[in-house]
């Protein structure tokens, strides 16, 4: 006689994010409103691979967070959020090199295919496509007739010099990553910042590469959240605010920036939905600005971006639409 399990024990859905991550809090909040089962892998504890099983029909991976053995088959849906997944079963800190090197090749072999699995169940992007290159980015925005920023990434200075004379005003930021360092209770965060001839009299003649671009004289920004081929978009009245002029995110907490819900035109909808199908992307947060002749510029588009800043100022309820997809509900 075969044995009936609940439905709780047949499936759940899975969740990679990082322990601070409050919209992953919000989107479980709702799914466990709409009693779903969610296991949460917060990923700087790591995973244990216990067994992986294949054979003519089906995969199975077991594996132990937290002290629970989960099935891969009893996964429902799998949300990739926000961080990594380590792998802890292997420690070979005492061995030869040459082993080391060995069975770390073989603990990237477990986790390729591991990633694989949970792509398989994957509702919201991949695993595999987190983080994708900022310049990569910009030439695929161009190809989909989008405008951005004209850029140069340089460790010489003359070309430095050259492009702020064809420029007239230009900003420097990171080419790929935010970067914050913390020291004695400060935290020290590079943000996009100005660059002029003062700067250049300052500067070495070579330095460490950098990227620099065209400053565009702004109206307003977008934060775009795209999920699913629909569109979130706000409008940041960041520039008349001398502190967040440059960049809206050396938020000033006194008098925080004006926000609201924007309309996107027709042409510039189809533009990004041809540059996110290019990406394969299914979501994330698109960065543009809107410049004082009315010309949208992309900026750069993060697969992980945040959505609780769009999603709670403009009523759009985008953590139950995730929890929703998660789910496998349409609206």
């Amino acid at each position: 006689m075969a044995t009936i399990r609940r439905k709780s024990e047949l499936s759940f859905i899975v969740i990679l994010s990082s322990p601070e991550d409050q919209s992953t809090s919000d989107v479980i909040e709702w799914l466990i409103a709409k009693k779903e089962k969610v296991i949460r892998i917060n990923h700087k504890k790591g995973i244990y691979i216990n067994k992986i099983s294949l054979n003519e029909s089906t995969t199975n991976i077991s594996f132990k967070y937290n002290n629970q053995i989960i099935n891969s088959k009893n996964i429902k849906s799998f949300w990739y959020r926000r961080g990594f997944i380590k792998i802890n079963n292997i420690k070979h800190s005492n061995l030869p090199s040459k082993i080391r090197g060995y069975l770390q090749e073989e603990k990237d072999a477990i986790l390729v295919f591991f990633i694989y699995e949970l792509d398989l169940k994957a509702k919201i992007n991949s695993l595999m496509r987190y983080d994708i290159n900022k310049l990569y980015q910009l030439a695929i925005a161009r190809n989909c007739k989008l405008k951005i920023p004209n850029t140069i990434v340089t460790n010489d200075l003359k070309n430095v010099r050259y492009f702020l004379r064809k420029n007239k005003r230009i900003i420097t930021k990171s080419i790929q990553s935010s970067f914050n360092l913390q020291n004695n209770e400060k935290t020290y965060g590079l943000m996009t910042n100005t660059y002029d001839s003062t700067d250049i009299q300052k500067s070495q003649k070579q330095f460490f590469i950098t990227k620099f671009q065209k400053h565009i004289k702004k109206r307003f920004e977008l934060r775009i959240f795209y999920l699913n081929k629909e569109f979130y978009p706000m409008a940041i009245f960041s520039q008349n605010n001398f502190k967040t002029r440059v960049d809206f995110r050396n938020y000033d907490m006194v008098k925080p920036n004006r926000t609201v819900p924007y309309l996107l035109p027709e042409s510039l909808r189809n533009q990004l939905l041809l540059l996110m199908k290019k990406l394969g992307l299914s979501s994330g947060s698109i960065d543009m600005i809107v410049s004082d002749s009315n010309e949208y510029y992309f900026l750069e588009v993060n697969p992980v971006g945040q959505f609780g800043m769009v999603s709670f100022p403009c009523n759009y309820f985008i953590e139950e639409k995730i929890a929703n997809i998660l789910l496998q509900k349409t609206e």
